[in-house]
């Protein structure tokens, strides 16, 4: 393993870069993905580095429920409970959005 020692000059690279919210920044090159900068904390420990990132694709939007569900080797129905125990919403959506939809609905089909 390598490590990386941070002088000043790369210490400000760091910080423009990580995301104090827990996420992560995907190093592009040219289009290609070739390195992730992450915050390292108990939460990946437990977890697991790959399910972790699974996990916040997911969380990002970046990741279908299926495509989360394949990439754990679970069925959706699985994925559902894990995410549960997580504490994380499988649903994420504006009651809002959803009020516009059945008002529009509901005017085209009463007209």
């Amino acid at each position: 393993m390598k490590t990386l020692e941070l002088n000043e000059s790369s210490m400000n690279f760091f910080n423009s870069v990580y995301t104090s919210d827990n996420n992560y920044t995907l190093v592009v090159k040219s289009g290609e993905p070739i390195g992730l900068f992450t915050a390292f904390s108990d939460e990946i420990l437990k977890t697991g580095l790959i399910k972790w990132l699974i996990i916040k694709a997911y969380q990002s939007g970046d990741l279908s429920l299926g495509q989360l569900s394949k990439q754990l080797s679970l069925t959706i129905n699985e994925t559902i409970d894990f995410l549960g125990t997580m504490n994380i919403p499988v649903v994420d959506y504006e009651l809002e959005d959803d009020l516009r939809t059945i008002e529009k609905w509901n005017n085209e089909n009463n007209s």
